[in-house]
């Protein structure tokens, strides 16, 4: 199995959908996102990648879906000091738009 970090446990709750009981198989941990779908495009072990990078590696072969519903939907959070900013006023209006027209698709 291919996770970010130990706290990330995307890949323990498909799993956990998949044998029914909490499991703990090995892991490599890699610190970075998109090294984590890289290694899994690469064949280094399964995990969960964001759908949208998926798609081009589902359509050309190098990744194939496992187990019998392969998505999960997962909340995303935006944390921010509530610090007077304009910049950070400015970003975290950015980022919800863009969530919101992504959202939209």
């Amino acid at each position: 199995m291919v996770r970010f970090d130990r706290l990330d446990l995307l890949q323990h709750r498909i799993a956990r959908r998949w044998v029914r009981r909490d499991i703990d198989p090995p892991a490599s941990f890699l610190g970075s996102s998109r090294e984590c779908a890289r290694a899994i495009r690469l064949g280094m072990g399964w995990g969960v990648v964001p759908e949208d990078w998926a798609e081009e590696w589902l359509a050309s072969g190098e990744l194939v879906t496992i187990g019998r519903r392969p998505h999960l939907d997962v909340p995303l959070h935006w944390l921010a000091r509530h610090l007077p900013s304009r910049v950070l006023d400015t970003l975290t209006g950015c980022v919800l738009a863009a969530a919101g027209e992504s959202l939209r698709r």
